[in-house]
């Protein structure tokens, strides 16, 4: 599927189409992009895939688990799952993007999702980076891993300026994780599903480059 991406001082959408290039509507100067619509690289253990093209049974089993979920604002029940699913396929259809779900290259197991969403709040180009596993993974640094490539890919084919991420004040696992990937902290913000003050952290496109 092939795609012309117009990067501006605002936000780049997307649209796809199997028989027109899409093209994305937003204001300001234009910087001009060209690539194929893909999926993050491979990595040595983990693959990626869209949630269009799996069992959304995966789905329901990540984000209905109390102990995946807790740090996340609760389990979610069916329609509710369903309801997110909509809006990973909505992300997809207009950035390009979602929490992709990824899956064990050997064996094929389902580890859970790694990805982006785009962000609406700042005139550059941004995305929050997250993951979700399932807890038979956790504890072998799959979140990492993913998020390496899912990183690169940001940075690189969809040229972003700079990526958010967040954690529960408590989520000692997941604060080293994004503190292994190179991010800082910035600052602090209400995470209305948790109820709670969330640090949030940034990496920005220069640091990166420069790592």
């Amino acid at each position: 599927m092939a795609a012309l991406v117009f990067r501006r001082a605002g936000i780049t959408r997307w649209r796809f189409s199997t028989t027109s290039p899409p093209f994305p509507r937003s204001r300001g100067t234009v910087r001009l992009l060209s690539h194929t619509v893909t999926l993050p690289a491979t990595t040595e253990r983990l693959r990626f895939d869209w949630w269009e093209d799996v069992d959304p049974a995966f789905a329901h089993s990540l984000w209905s688990d109390g102990n995946v979920m807790q740090f996340i604002g609760g389990p979610q029940d069916e329609a509710q799952v369903t309801a997110r699913l909509v809006n990973q396929r909505k992300t997809r259809s207009e950035y390009g993007v979602q929490y992709w779900p990824i899956f064990l290259r050997e064996g094929n197991d389902f580890v859970g999702c790694c990805g982006l969403k785009p962000r609406t709040d700042t005139p550059q180009l941004t995305y929050e980076l997250g993951f979700h596993l399932v807890q038979d993974h956790w504890g072998r640094r799959f979140a990492t891993e993913a998020a390496t490539s899912v990183i690169a890919y940001a940075f690189g084919p969809l040229g972003a300026d700079a990526l958010f991420a967040g954690h529960r004040p408590t989520n000692e696992s997941s604060r080293k994780a994004i503190l292994r990937l190179g991010f800082v902290f910035d600052y602090e913000e209400l995470y209305v599903p948790t109820g709670l003050i969330h640090p949030r952290y940034k990496l920005a496109a220069q640091i990166r480059s420069c790592s």
